[in-house]
Order: C-alpha cells, then structure tokens, then sequence
C-alpha cells in the first residue's frame, strides 16, 4: 500500500458538517481547523502514530489527503496497520463526507 493518498470528493456538507463527521469517525486523531490565504478553510489531524489526514474545504472538489509516511516505521505489521485505517477511512469516513471523485496514490 502507499503512503500517500489523495482523493478528491464531491460534498453537499457544510464545513461545520465535515468537522464533525471526521471528529465521530475518528475520534483518536486530534483535530483542528484552519484557514490558508492560498487555498482556504481546511481540517487537519493527526493521529498518535503521525498519521495525517487533511480535507482542504475550500477546494471544488473537496481535496483530501492521507499521510502514512511517519506512521508505524518501526513496526513490523506497518502494513496490515495502513490497510486497517485506510478501510476506514474508505468504508466509513468518505461516505459519509461525498462521493470520490479521483484517487491518486504515492510512495
């Protein structure tokens, strides 16, 4: 699996609506709103084992990005642990934000 994933996702959801539907579905990374001059309002968390997750609100469509790149290094189950997270994050958080729209997937 890859380290870095990007998604992009249609919402009708408010930015409010999206803050808590990432907060109830995982509610063990630490969460926190923001606002970039360049692109906008975003939610940024992270979980204790440095797994980033950030939803770039402002974006049409919403931008997403999942960071395993610090996460679980010296683990030797690292994989089976993205795997875990990322189905998830694919059953559970994304459907309940939108609809994917593009998935792309790094090292």
């Amino acid at each position: 699996m890859k380290d870095f994933i990007t998604y992009d996702l249609r919402s009708n959801l408010s930015e409010d609506q999206v803050y808590e539907q990432v907060c109830q579905t995982l509610p063990t990374f630490a969460w926190r709103r923001g606002n970039s001059d360049a692109q906008g309002f975003y939610i940024t968390g992270t979980s204790n084992e440095s797994v980033r997750i950030k939803l770039w609100l402002d974006e049409e469509p919403i931008a997403m990005s999942i960071s395993f790149r610090n996460a679980w290094l010296e683990t030797p189950d690292r994989e089976l642990r993205k795997e875990q997270l990322f189905n998830l994050v694919k059953t559970e958080l994304i459907p309940s934000l939108g609809m994917i729209i593009k998935v792309n997937e790094f090292d």
